[in-house]
């Protein structure tokens, strides 16, 4: 008897679907071929992200490997959206600067109300590499809970490409969906919304879930990095040589990269904040920690440049710009490399932002509800 076949001559069914792979008929193919993209499109539609159903299935689920911090921060909006908070909501955005420095969890709440500010919810929507274009789409998800948006400016986020910002037209690093961004791209530089919505990023999702899975299953490789993926070095020589390694890296690589790239990030994080105002968000632009006992004078032209263009859009739009790097202390012993605090300089730098933010609440410079 044939073994594909059961006892009544017939083909299992499992066995029949796993044959239908080895069909060479072009015609059948073809058709398997636009079943695939039409549920890919379902999946795609705005019923789906533009509602945030998805985060009805647990985050867990969702995550690639234990560092995966783009998707928990997809998942987290899209969440926020189905289920708004009912206290007045704290969110931060940036890059892995803003994810390492501040936790954003109960411990911040708890200070926030201990230095007699309001009772909060907050959350830390940082991500990898995170640019302007993925923070302005967060910002365009927020639920109409009263709501707080704490903007990580760094120097590094003013070194990210175009391209790089346009990804998130077609979700590439974050699966949301964002009118906001995808009307200012075509309107300031010509780009047309993608034909196929977020598929790109669904493609890239989908293709790195079981490698990133694998990855992590048989190297286990997370045991030995941190909760961002930067590598630690207890050795205190060796970390003094490659933060001096990576502030000479920045001057011969990134500062050109600033430079060429500054302009577009200035104008594209003006509108940004011109938009999250409009639609009633309170705007916060929070300078993210920087080793300045380390670094010296070496980036002053790239720092000078930077606070100038965040001095200039708080003018205009009369909105609150933190410069905790100015207003504490923060020592090197506290930074692993010139930019990504350790455990112990998270807490300083939290704990001082946590009794600015409850200020702001007491001053009324930011709004409850």
């Amino acid at each position: 008897m044939d073994a594909n076949k059961t006892k009544t001559g017939k083909l299992s069914r499992r066995k029949s679907f796993s044959l239908g792979f080895h069909n060479q008929a072009p015609l059948v193919l073809c058709v398997a071929g636009f079943l695939l993209i039409v549920l890919l499109l379902m999946l795609n539609r705005q019923v789906v992200f533009n509602t945030g159903v998805w985060s009805e299935i647990p985050m867990k689920y969702w995550m690639r490997d234990a560092n995966d911090n783009q998707a928990e921060v997809s998942w987290n909006v899209a969440h926020l959206k189905r289920h708004p908070p009912k206290k007045p909501l704290v969110v931060l955005l940036g890059g892995s600067v803003a994810r390492l420095s501040v936790s954003i969890g109960s411990d911040f709440v708890s200070a926030v109300a201990l230095n007699e500010g309001p009772q909060i919810e907050a959350l830390n929507l940082a991500s990898s590499s995170q640019n302007f274009a993925e923070s302005w789409a967060i910002i365009d998800n927020l639920p109409d809970t009263p709501t707080t948006a704490l903007i990580g400016v760094s120097l590094n986020r003013f070194a990210h490409t175009q391209e790089e910002n346009f990804q998130q037209m077609g979700g590439y690093n974050l699966l949301i969906v964002s009118a906001a961004t995808h009307h200012y791209f075509s309107t300031t530089y010509g780009k047309r919304r993608p034909l196929f919505g977020l598929l790109p990023g669904i493609f890239k999702y989908i293709i790195t879930f079981p490698c990133r899975r694998l990855f992590e299953s048989f190297f286990n490789l997370h045991l030995r990095l941190n909760n961002n993926g930067h590598l630690r070095n207890n050795d205190f020589a060796t970390r003094e040589k490659i933060k001096r390694y990576h502030v000479q890296k920045w001057l011969q690589t990134r500062t050109p990269q600033f430079n060429d790239n500054f302009a577009f990030n200035a104008l594209l994080l003006d509108q940004m904040v011109k938009y999250g105002i409009d639609r009633g968000i309170n705007i916060v632009l929070l300078e993210l920690p920087c080793n300045s006992e380390l670094i010296g004078n070496a980036l002053d032209a790239d720092f000078a440049r930077m606070r100038r263009l965040c001095q200039d859009i708080a003018a205009t739009y009369r909105i609150p710009y933190i410069n905790i790097n100015d207003q504490f202390s923060l020592p090197n012993t506290a930074f692993q490399d010139i930019v990504h605090m350790d455990k112990d300089g998270g807490v300083i730098f939290e704990s001082a932002l946590a009794e600015i933010l409850a200020a702001m609440y007491r001053s009324g410079a930011i709004e409850k509800q």
